[in-house]
């Protein structure tokens, strides 16, 4: 028999705690080879460490000690280890994917804080492209501008309530919108009964597929006139203002209206929203006569 090892030795020989040992044996681990009747001391065989090793390597791939102690008792069923090693990393890929699309949403946060502070001294309409985007689509039985800040806040409401739903993986108050028919703005009825909210082709990735269909949309790429809005209550004259300024460049409207809300930082204490809405739609240069 190996020279035995008392339980403080063995825990410094392989980087643990005394607690971290005697709770491995507690839950059915790792046992001492010898417990000492009278002084209670426990003992460990040096080769035991190898248990350990595998211990530490599979916490460090997220095991939990349930699955390592099922692993480590079913050492011989290759099968069951496959399929155990196949599910972990599964799961550690759906980990990493939200870890990007947290990273993606801190770029969103960044960028649109710089259009932020880049755009509140601008007085004149802006020519950008934009691609295709993706978006969520949300119907509202009210005309958005019809309603009051509260009846908005109550129709998000509802709409945060059905993404956390059918789209879990979506942050429900990053950047929503809404959309408008080009009718509406050509004419100056205004009319919207559309929320959206933005999501990346990685997002989609994770959605049940029953609840694709009815909400996915996109907007179409292309170039832009934009505009910026520092109020919701405002947001019905600026777009007036706005297409006043579309026709001074004699541009043409070829899409739906979108508005959204670039950067929203509330106080602590305020009771109203503070939104900067970004205006835009997507034009083409009019022939000449």
């Amino acid at each position: 028999m190996n020279q035995l090892i008392k339980i403080g030795e063995f825990a410094q020989l392989n980087n643990l705690s005394i607690q971290t040992l005697r709770y491995y044996e507690k839950i059915g681990l790792i046992y001492p080879v010898k417990v000492d009747n009278l002084t209670n001391y426990r003992y460990y065989d040096l080769m035991q460490s190898s248990v350990l090793d595998m211990i530490q390597f599979l916490k460090s791939l997220d095991f939990s000690l349930e699955d390592i102690k099922e692993i480590l008792n079913r050492h011989d069923n290759l099968e069951f280890l496959q399929h155990t090693l196949i599910e972990q990393q599964r799961e550690l890929e759906q980990k990493q994917l939200q870890v990007e699309m947290k990273i993606s949403q801190i770029e969103a946060f960044r960028e649109a804080t710089h259009i932020y502070e880049n755009s509140r001294t601008s007085n004149d309409i802006e020519l950008i492209k934009l691609p295709k985007r993706n978006i969520i689509k949300f119907s509202i039985p009210d005309n958005i501008y019809d309603i009051t800040a509260e009846k908005y806040e109550y129709h998000l409401r509802q709409f945060k309530k059905y993404l956390a739903t059918n789209f879990p993986f979506i942050p429900s108050c990053s950047r929503i919108g809404s959309v408008m028919d080009q009718y509406q703005i050509k004419t100056g009825k205004l009319v919207s009964k559309e929320l959206f909210v933005f999501f990346s082709t990685k997002q989609k990735a994770l959605f049940k597929e029953s609840k694709i269909s009815a909400s996915l949309d996109s907007l179409i790429s292309g170039t832009y006139a934009v505009d910026y809005c520092d109020d919701f209550s405002k947001e019905s004259e600026a777009i007036k203002k706005f297409k006043e300024k579309i026709d001074t460049k004699n541009l043409e409207i070829i899409g739906d209206y979108v508005c959204e809300i670039i950067y929203e930082v509330p106080q602590l204490h305020q009771t109203k929203r503070s939104m900067y809405i970004r205006m835009q739609v997507p034009v083409k240069q009019k022939r000449g006569l």
